[in-house]
């Protein structure tokens, strides 16, 4: 049997395995799943707008996030950071990681909002998933096989007590505006259980191509410029 559980942001919902009056499966694990914006985050808005039309903070990675709470999309290459934090006293093992599109539209073509980049030391596995595809696989990005590349579906993760596991999963669209969510897999005690991941809230993780977008603005030293 497989027992299927939901992530919302940082918040867990179990569905239980017991026979009903008895106890609730409780997953020995947290997971939290967000936009990384301390690499080189990009956000893109339908409309045609400057960065003086988005209220609040100009520093560049607030701007970004006021731009998808009023409507836009984090833009194809910002990463999803997928942090797996070990509660129980037992190993579990991860076996597949799987993306689900769940809402497509057409790519956003109004103004997009890039950031200068700093370098975020913290050690992650690298990953990677075409949401164009009719059935995204997520892969790795640093690894292949003859040439070809290398799924996580084949790659074997432990996650022991007290430890943790990060993922950073880098969603690219050339041709959408998709809704997606993460659906990982994983062994307990010898039991498949499934569990679905979506973002803040319990909102689809937003990613759209920024190749239809009209303008880019990019912040270099605290100051916004039109690219020409």
């Amino acid at each position: 049997m497989v027992v299927v559980a939901a992530v919302v942001g940082a918040v867990l919902v179990t569905a239980p395995s017991a026979p009903e009056g008895g106890p609730a499966y409780q997953v020995p694990f947290t997971a939290q799943a967000d936009y990384l914006l301390e690499g080189y985050p990009q956000a893109v808005h339908p409309d045609l707008l400057t960065p003086d039309d988005i209220p609040g903070s100009r520093r560049c990675r607030d701007l970004e996030g006021a731009v998808v709470s009023r409507g836009g999309w984090f833009a194809s290459g910002t990463p999803v950071r997928l942090t797996l934090i070990g509660l129980g006293k037992r190993t579990v093992v991860i076996r597949s990681m799987q993306v689900q599109v769940v809402e497509r539209a057409k790519p956003a073509t109004g103004t997009a909002f890039a950031c200068s980049r700093w370098i975020d030391a913290r050690l992650s596995i690298p990953l990677t998933v075409d949401l164009d595809g009719t059935d995204p696989r997520v892969r790795n990005s640093a690894e292949s096989v003859n040439g070809s590349p290398s799924y996580f579906a084949d790659t074997v993760v432990e996650l022991a007590p007290t430890e943790s596991v990060t993922f950073d999963i880098n969603p690219v669209a050339k041709d959408c505006a998709c809704g997606w969510m993460v659906k990982l897999s994983y062994t307990d005690e010898g039991q498949g259980r499934e569990m679905e991941i979506k973002g803040e809230s319990g909102q689809l993780l937003r990613t759209s191509s920024v190749l239809a977008a009209g303008q880019e603005y990019i912040e270099t030293g605290g100051v916004w410029r039109r690219s020409s």
